[in-house]
């Protein structure tokens, strides 16, 4: 009977301390410098704290809550100690604490909201996160990083699928890496020469263009001289021929 009794006390107890350690379990990831990477792939809220920040103190059952809704929407949630992760702090450039971030597929938007659970929520359940302009240089580490997948994954078909030794991937990606800068090169002395010309041509056309309205404005005012002269010439003519009626009737009225 005693041994009866001590088995299903054990499995009482075994029971509760299973579910203890279930619900202990946390929800929100730890992160390092060693593998924050993962970040790069998913959707993720992300706070950067320090144990010593009051603001981070006071946020973090809140932050445990927000992982239990997150997980409604297929979003992970994860902090960083930039106290032991220093490196992070200055690489996603975090000035203040808490600092959080949006991350979709290697894209990094800044929360700025009021930090409390709705906000969360509504933030990424109603994609709040859209009307943020991302962090430029967290974008171009985003695509740098897939691209360094596709090209890990490259060479796992090449030496796997195909059968080629790893020393010849390396080759091979050796001579791809000198072609595309040699193309690249090229390019940008071409367009080098393309930009230089074009400067010559349009002060050619500039000064052709001053030249023609040189011109013009000269031969505008020689025909504006010339009609002042034939002004003046008709103005002389009247005068002249005014003059020799005055005398003609001067003279005749001196022979009556």
């Amino acid at each position: 009977m005693a041994s009866v009794v001590k088995r299903w006390v054990f499995l009482i107890l075994l029971l509760f301390g299973i579910n203890f350690v279930f619900c202990d379990e946390s929800l929100v990831r730890q992160f390092s410098q060693d593998s924050w990477t993962e970040l790069l792939e998913g959707e993720w809220l992300v706070k950067f704290y320090a144990p010593w920040c009051p603001a981070c103190q006071s946020m973090a059952s809140m932050w445990e809550n927000v992982a239990q809704q997150m997980k409604e929407l297929n979003v992970n949630v994860a902090e960083v100690d930039v106290t032991n992760n220093p490196a992070l702090s200055g690489r996603f450039f975090v000035v203040a604490l808490p600092t959080i971030f949006h991350i979709k597929d290697g894209v990094f938007r800044p929360y700025k909201l009021a930090r409390s659970e709705k906000n969360f929520y509504d933030f990424v359940a109603r994609s709040q996160w859209k009307n943020v302009d991302p962090v430029p240089c967290m974008s171009f580490l985003g695509t740098f990083f897939r691209f360094s997948l596709a090209i890990k994954d490259i060479h796992a078909t090449i030496v796997t699928t195909y059968g080629i030794p790893v020393w010849a991937s390396y080759a091979i990606f050796a001579i791809a890496t000198i072609l595309i800068g040699l193309l690249i090169g090229l390019l940008i002395v071409c367009l080098c020469d393309l930009r230089r010309s074009e400067p010559k041509g349009g002060k050619k056309e500039k000064i052709r263009d001053s030249g023609d309205r040189v011109k013009l404005e000269t031969d505008n005012s020689s025909d504006i001289d010339q009609k002042d002269v034939n002004s003046s010439g008709k103005t002389s003519q009247t005068q002249d021929n005014s003059e020799s009626t005055l005398r003609h009737r001067e003279t005749k009225a001196a022979d009556e």
